[in-house]
């Protein structure tokens, strides 16, 4: 709680938007809190200010291959700040509607990308309700299947979408500068197309490559145009090792 609670000081006062701007999603990184905490603290200062009683995480298996999505079913999530409860109804919902998403529990035994975003959570919406999602190997149409999923549910259902992404792994400072960048690019004007084939390319990189997608999909099927880059950092910000 106290390395929580500290990033976000940091972080200072959330960035200011638009009177008539609506939080649909943020993207946030997912490496150990050493690493990623001070960044995902920018984005999760704003979520202080859009509060939502349920929240979609997306994030990438890194541990286990399989074929579609996986939302987990189970049971809460449990961290030292205590339990996550899933919203049942919403994961009740989204099975049904998009028949890429299944209960695959193997994905999550391991997985970490989900449960580094619970702390901010707990902390910054104390009521939250979860619905935790994993993706395997998707495609681009099961990308877009789920956003327009995600799209048509939230006419009837108050959430918050989650992308949980690193950028580029193991380049030295000016290559991650330069890889990071183009998907930053793409990423403010959700060019999501643009950037899925840029990975495809080996262009950019992000291990939550299609959350993040997802994301950018969802957001524009919902009426947004732009993004807001709030905070940015390499690993070499935190060590001073600018070579990897």
């Amino acid at each position: 709680s106290a390395t929580v609670r500290s990033f976000l000081e940091r972080a200072g006062k959330p960035a200011e938007m638009p009177p008539s701007a609506h939080l649909v999603g943020i993207v946030a990184p997912h490496a150990g809190l050493m690493y990623s905490g001070a960044v995902a603290a920018y984005a999760y200062r704003v979520v202080e200010k859009y509060p939502a009683e349920t929240v979609v995480v997306l994030a990438p298996s890194h541990r286990v291959g399989f074929s579609g999505i996986s939302v987990y079913r189970d049971g809460p999530f449990q961290t030292p700040l205590g339990l996550v409860p899933l919203d049942r109804e919403l994961i009740e919902a989204v099975g049904k509607a998009c028949p890429d998403v299944r209960n695959f529990p193997q994905a999550h035994a391991r997985e970490h990308a989900i449960e580094i975003q619970l702390p901010f959570l707990q902390t910054v919406l104390p009521s939250v309700r979860l619905v935790p999602m994993v993706f395997g190997n998707p495609s681009w149409e099961v990308c877009e299947r789920l956003a327009e999923t995600l799209a048509a549910l939230s006419a009837s259902h108050r959430f918050l979408v989650v992308a949980s992404t690193d950028l580029s792994h193991f380049h030295s400072e000016k290559e991650a500068h330069a890889l990071d960048g183009r998907v930053l690019e793409r990423l403010r004007r959700l060019e999501a197309r643009p950037l899925w084939d840029d990975f495809l390319a080996g262009n950019c990189e992000a291990c939550g490559a299609a959350p993040l997608v997802t994301l950018m999909l969802y957001a524009h099927k919902v009426g947004v145009r732009e993004a807001v880059v709030l905070k940015y950092a390499t690993s070499a910000d935190v060590t001073g090792d600018t070579n990897l």
